[in-house]
């Protein structure tokens, strides 16, 4: 039988809160943070046709990330509501690492892509942001919606920012961000109690076609 925190006797105030990733970029299998470009002709294609799809779930508020891909994505989704933009919900600074692929990075840096992998939060992208000071500008976030009560709440933000939050909103260890695979154009859904969150989809959204 399933059970809500609500069936437990517990806080009964609920917020919906909606983590939708921009569109793809016209970067494809490249690291993009701070680099701030446009959607590509796919990504484009891929957030019209999310619009229906997340019109119907009746978000009363919306959150933005300050950079290009995703405040285009809001102008594709043709909210009535105009859109807080929050620059906590940017994604990670990349650094020198910026626009190159995994295997260009490997090339030239192996020993700091070593140090990445050991997944400590000192480490910190070359001339970019460090791991832990990404990770509490994501949770003060998280407190910002864990302080409101209620609401239908979208947040339109990039793939590393979604992993963090699910992390931080379920109780999990930031360790862990990434057995979250965060599609782009998908809509990851929580439902967010007093006592912490449900996750009730991840990746939903209207199929091609």
């Amino acid at each position: 039988m399933e059970q809500s925190f609500t069936q437990l006797g517990l806080h009964s105030e609920m917020m919906n809160i909606g983590l939708f990733r921009h569109g793809a970029t016209t970067f494809v299998n490249r690291y993009v943070g701070s680099t701030d470009i446009a959607l590509s002709a796919e990504g484009i294609a891929e957030v019209k046709r999310q619009h229906d799809f997340l019109a119907a779930q009746g978000f009363d508020t919306v959150y933005c990330s300050p950079m290009q891909r995703c405040l285009q994505t809001h102008r594709l989704l043709q909210f009535q509501e105009e859109c807080i933009v929050d620059e906590r919900l940017r994604e990670i600074d990349f650094g020198d690492w910026e626009g190159r692929t995994f295997e260009e990075i490997v090339h030239s840096t192996p020993d700091l892509v070593a140090q990445w992998g050991r997944n400590t939060a000192d480490f910190g992208f070359p001339r970019g942001e460090n791991i832990d000071h990404f990770r509490k500008r994501v949770q003060s976030f998280c407190k910002l919606l864990q302080n409101q009560r209620g609401g239908n709440i979208l947040i339109l933000t990039h793939g590393g920012v979604i992993r963090h939050m699910l992390c931080h909103l379920l109780g999990l260890s930031a360790e862990n961000y990434l057995y979250f695979k965060i599609e782009t154009a998908r809509l990851t859904m929580l439902q967010l109690y007093s006592e912490g969150a449900v996750l009730t989809g991840l990746n939903r959204g209207r199929e091609d076609g």
